[in-house]
């Protein structure tokens, strides 16, 4: 699921994230983010444990599977990327990265819809 992928890299790249900052960052509903990483501490590739600072919050943190898995993963869409865009030189990979950002970050912005909102 490319959500808990989303998930994972997140809570991979910063130590104990919280699921509200998930939320944001991926533009998710906090409700669609508490069943992501239920089901991602189901399968154990992460941990929840009480905020000892800000008891409001959970903090995340991958486990050993789950960092394993996140890397993984990665490199699957590392190599799908390089097959995908194998036609393409270096350049051209980066102005499609760049158009790529400028989409998801409209996406993302605050007074962009979504289908959820309407």
């Amino acid at each position: 699921d490319v959500r808990q992928f989303g998930v994972l890299i997140l809570v991979g790249a910063t130590e104990h994230r919280s699921q509200i900052a998930i939320s944001l960052n991926m533009g998710l509903y906090r409700t669609h983010v508490v069943r992501l990483v239920d089901s991602l501490e189901a399968l154990t590739y992460l941990t929840r444990e009480p905020n000892p600072t800000d008891r409001r919050y959970y903090k995340l943190t991958l486990t050993a599977l789950g960092e394993r898995t996140l890397s993984k993963a990665k490199q699957l869409v590392d190599d799908a990327q390089d097959y995908v865009y194998r036609e393409l030189s270096t350049e051209e990979r980066g102005e499609l990265h760049k158009l790529l950002n400028k989409v998801a970050t409209t996406r993302f912005s605050s007074n962009h819809k979504t289908p959820e909102d309407e």
